[in-house]
């Protein structure tokens, strides 16, 4: 009988295989019946059991997650595998909340930007799940063409800030009762690092650890990114399918000190600063 350390090698495998065939152009989800299938976990008819792949999957996963924690953070490529029915159709279902832990607290809208935004990461990942593979003394796909560029992961002290500011909204002001969300979904297919949702409105959180002291132009970016944010979250809540309303505010928080070059400009935008934020153990 095959076990589903077996099955879930055989997932990564095809996912993988499946984001090289269509490194081109865009990253279709696959079913979990039609993954089923291609792994041979199926009924006497040959059609796929996706009963119980998530659990195939939630293997893969914690596989993966140990190999992240030489490499840094990879891409989460099971969120490739999407429900064909229900009130996730097209998403992937909600046990996924063990990865994004937010995820259930979503509108299908959001969810469908949150996947967008993960298959974006996936693809640029890119000859880096031959490596992947390689380390997880799997057999390599076949020959994919020219390599894609390598994309690069979250550091850990970006994670570890964005996290701590996430389970303490005290630091940035708000009330302990703020509900914070990590990395909401935009509909431009990138990520707020926090947002909180309080009874009188939401805030938006980019969030910059002391690694950005090493790429000063960081700083420059994490400034626009909060008037980015203002906006699009101001215009979110003009339309339908969106959870945002109420008085819409955005913070830069730093784990170190802006460089004065940038005060300048932060100033003219009236971006929000909060600088100094250590994580605290």
């Amino acid at each position: 009988m095959t076990t589903n350390a077996a099955y879930a090698d055989r997932c990564l495998l095809e996912l993988v295989q499946h984001v090289f065939e269509h490194r081109s152009g865009l990253l279709p989800p696959l079913h979990y019946g039609e993954l089923a299938q291609r792994i041979g976990r199926v009924r006497p008819d040959g059609s796929g059991v996706g009963i119980g792949m998530g659990d195939v999957l939630g293997t893969m996963g914690r596989k993966l997650d140990i190999l992240s924690g030489e490499w840094g953070e990879i891409p989460h490529i099971q969120s490739l595998v999407v429900s064909k029915h229900g009130p996730n159709k097209g998403v992937p279902d909600d046990g996924i909340t063990s990865i994004w832990p937010d995820y259930d607290q979503l509108t299908i809208a959001e969810k469908r930007h949150k996947a967008q935004i993960e298959y974006q990461r996936i693809g640029e990942f890119g000859s880096r799940w031959n490596d992947v593979l390689q380390a997880m003394e799997l057999s390599l796909p076949r020959p994919t063409g020219d390599e894609v560029p390598q994309g690069r992961g979250e550091s850990e002290y970006h994670r570890r800030l964005k996290e701590f500011v996430c389970a303490n909204p005290e630091v940035v002001g708000l009330t302990a009762n703020a509900v914070g969300i990590i990395e909401y979904p935009l509909p431009t297919l990138d990520a707020v690092d926090v947002l909180f949702k309080t009874e009188g409105g939401c805030v938006a959180i980019e969030v910059k650890s002391a690694v950005s002291d090493r790429y000063k132009k960081d700083y420059e970016r994490g400034i626009f990114q909060v008037v980015k944010y203002r906006s699009l979250l101001t215009a979110m809540s003009k339309v339908t399918g969106y959870s945002i309303t109420g008085n819409i505010d955005a913070l830069l928080v730093l784990e170190g000190h802006l460089p004065d070059c940038y005060r300048p400009l932060a100033n003219t935008l009236e971006v929000s600063l909060l600088e100094n934020v250590k994580v605290e153990s």
